[in-house]
């Protein structure tokens, strides 16, 4: 198995999973972070599906404009 596919996350629940939200609530918090958050790594694609990559939103949820409390400057 290649990096990049052992980085990959497929699908809402999945993906859910992994940021520690659970059932469908969980599943509706990633597609509304998908829609609304600028930047988010989470991605579609027609005939994929939605789909991130781990090292991706790892990133993301350590950047400091996604900290709580935070501020664009």
């Amino acid at each position: 198995m290649d990096t990049l596919t052992s980085d990959k996350i497929e699908g809402a629940r999945a993906i859910a999973d992994f940021l520690g939200y659970e059932g469908a609530e969980g599943e509706r918090k990633v597609r509304h972070l998908r829609a609304r958050c600028t930047g988010c790594p989470i991605r579609k694609r027609g005939g994929i599906g939605i789909y991130a990559f781990k090292s991706e939103l790892t990133a993301w949820l350590a950047a400091e404009e996604t900290l709580p409390g935070q501020r664009p400057a």
